[in-house]
């Protein structure tokens, strides 16, 4: 981010709910904290998506929302997405248009370099939400588990129209993990 930030303007997406690219990018913890995620914005994604119940738009209007909630940092527009929800707190469908709807926005219709820090595992990418995206890197911890996962990530990627995926290796400690 802070690369793309030396060139110009760069969108840095937290849409991890285990949030921490604000950290990442120097933010204070304070601030962070206080920094609202779009999921929590309830008035504005009833406003945006249409009332309550069964029925909802699925591509509302967000492009005014981006500059108006993102935190910035010279070039740097912090958007965060969400944070985690209590156990049994029940549907996030209308939270996740929502905020397919803010990424959309940003990947599709700006032309401005955009990194999206993304859960870990499969469930964002069977939303559709890195539609839009050109490379991605998956980042991955020397398991079994964790290679398997990123090889179905990388399959994905590529049912998305992601052509070039790239890997890093996460906390690999020794000559056997780094040959794995």
């Amino acid at each position: 981010v802070r690369l793309f930030a030396a060139e110009g303007p760069v969108w840095a997406i937290d849409a991890d709910p285990d949030a921490c690219l604000a950290g990442a990018l120097g933010v204070p913890e304070e601030e962070a904290a206080a920094f609202k995620p779009f999921s929590e914005m309830r008035s504005v994604i009833r406003e945006r998506m249409g009332g309550e119940g069964g029925y909802m738009i699925l591509n509302p209007q967000v492009d005014d929302l981006l500059e108006k909630y993102a935190l910035v940092r010279g070039n740097i527009r912090l958007l965060r997405m969400g944070t985690l929800k209590k156990g049994g707190a029940g549907c996030y469908c209308r939270e996740n248009a929502f905020l397919n709807a803010i990424i959309t926005s940003v990947l599709v219709d700006r032309q401005e370099v955009a990194v999206i820090d993304l859960a870990a595992g499969i469930e964002q990418l069977s939303r559709g939400a890195a539609r839009g995206v050109d490379r991605m890197v998956i980042v991955c911890d020397p398991t079994r588990a964790a290679v398997s996962t990123a090889r179905n990530i990388a399959a994905m990627a590529k049912d998305l129209g992601i052509e070039k995926v790239g890997y890093v290796g996460n906390r690999v400690r020794s000559a056997a993990e780094r040959a794995f």
